[in-house]
């Protein structure tokens, strides 16, 4: 569809730094850019906005806010939560195919792991719940951290997680995957306040 192509291009553009936060999103410069009507180019923000990337702000059409703390904080959070859940309710025939082979562990494979391991949950609604929380925590993580390469210590994390879903031991896999969470966030809280700081 017309708004999934649009929807990707801004994400695209967010990505490579082309779209900043604040900045309002003008449907006819971006309809024009891509050779379309607006209507995909609304749709395809009205999406975003749902996902929470972008917002309507009254006389100035859609926007790309800004990150605090508070905010941050209860998305990963709600993430890590929702993907517990996930491990709940994984099929039977995760034991037999899930598995990541990885040596370079950056921002951007880590969401694309944690997508290969929700494919096996029986929840499809909380499967896409989920994405749609990916999809922001991505927009973020790709301002503040870039494909930064994390630190050893996530790789192992993540090695962690994925033996403790292969010999079936949820309860550890559940754990692994909130300390996950939580060191990711402390990496983001400390580049936001440094960006904030930067900013004053």
């Amino acid at each position: 569809m017309l708004r999934d192509h649009v929807r990707e291009h801004l994400l695209q553009q967010i990505e490579k730094g082309n779209l900043q936060t604040e900045q309002t999103l003008n449907l006819a410069k971006i309809a024009r850019e891509l050779n379309l009507s607006v209507t995909p180019v609304r749709e395809a923000l009205s999406q975003l906005e749902q996902s929470e990337i972008v917002v309507s702000a009254p006389n100035r059409g859609f926007i790309i806010p800004n990150l605090n703390l508070n905010i941050l904080q209860d998305l990963y959070q709600t993430v890590s939560e929702l993907e517990v859940l996930v491990l709940d309710s994984l099929t039977e025939s995760v034991a037999e195919n899930f598995e990541v082979k990885t040596t370079v562990f950056t921002v951007k494979n880590r969401l694309e792991i944690n997508k290969r391991l929700l494919q096996y949950g029986k929840n499809k609604v909380l499967q896409r719940l989920v994405l749609n929380l990916h999809t922001k925590i991505g927009f973020y993580e790709g301002i503040y951290l870039k494909d930064k390469l994390l630190t050893d210590s996530f790789l192992q994390q993540w090695d962690s997680i994925q033996n403790a879903v292969l010999e079936e031991n949820i309860p550890t896999a559940k754990l692994l995957l909130k300390m996950n969470w939580i060191s990711i966030l402390e990496l983001m809280e400390q580049r936001v306040m440094l960006n904030q700081n930067v900013n004053f």
